[in-house]
């Protein structure tokens, strides 16, 4: 009875140290702590023990204020920024822009509607923001273009050129994607932009 003992012990044991070496742990851990205290407690400790994966990704959420989800509805789809604190859905009216985080809705676009339907004008895709101080109609003109500068689609808006010239003058901007697209009749008709500031912290994949 005693040998059946001391052998069941062991075999659970080692498949406490197989859960753990799983989980990225290492055997060891698990088969001796199985060992010297009891296979119950190496069984328990192997389940609810993390992955390294798991961890990483606990990690990566946890070093940032912001990340972005994908979202559809009837008429387009594309991005929201989320607020990782608490989970909070941030629609663009809503954004922080103390926290570097703001939406502009591009200006335009009817006379570029080719241009507008090429995969470089999807969600998430970067777009170079470009400022035409030699721009005869204003000084403060900001062009939206991909990100390879090879086509445009359209303005920043009239009323936002300005501010937002300036901004990209004192190097405010780090990034700026596609954050929405609106579609009509099956064709992208209207862009929005998420403007990224140096001092963003968000996720972006």
């Amino acid at each position: 009875m005693v040998a059946g003992i001391v052998i069941g012990w062991i075999i659970l044991s080692i498949l406490a140290g197989v859960l753990t070496k799983n989980k990225g742990r290492g055997f060891a851990i698990g088969f001796f702590l199985s060992l010297l205290l009891s296979p119950v407690i190496g069984l328990i400790a192997g389940a609810v023990m993390k992955t390294g994966e798991e961890k990483k990704s606990e990690n990566i959420e946890a070093e940032f204020a912001y990340k972005l989800e994908k979202f559809s509805y009837e008429d387009g789809n594309g991005y929201m920024v989320i607020r990782t604190s608490d989970g909070q859905k941030l629609q663009w009216r809503t954004l922080p822009v103390s926290d570097g985080l703001e939406s502009i809705p591009v200006s335009g676009e009817s006379h570029h509607m080719k241009d507008l339907q090429k995969k470089c004008f999807e969600p998430g895709e970067e777009i170079q923001l470009i400022p035409e101080p030699n721009n005869p109609h204003s000084k403060t003109a900001v062009g939206v273009w991909d990100r390879e500068k090879k086509y445009q689609v359209g303005y920043i808006p009239k009323e936002e050129e300005e501010r937002i010239f300036k901004k990209i003058s004192d190097g405010w901007l780090k990034k700026c994607i596609v954050m929405w697209e609106i579609y009509e009749g099956g064709k992208r008709v209207s862009l929005r932009l998420l403007l990224i500031g140096q001092n963003a912290d968000i996720e972006l994949s």
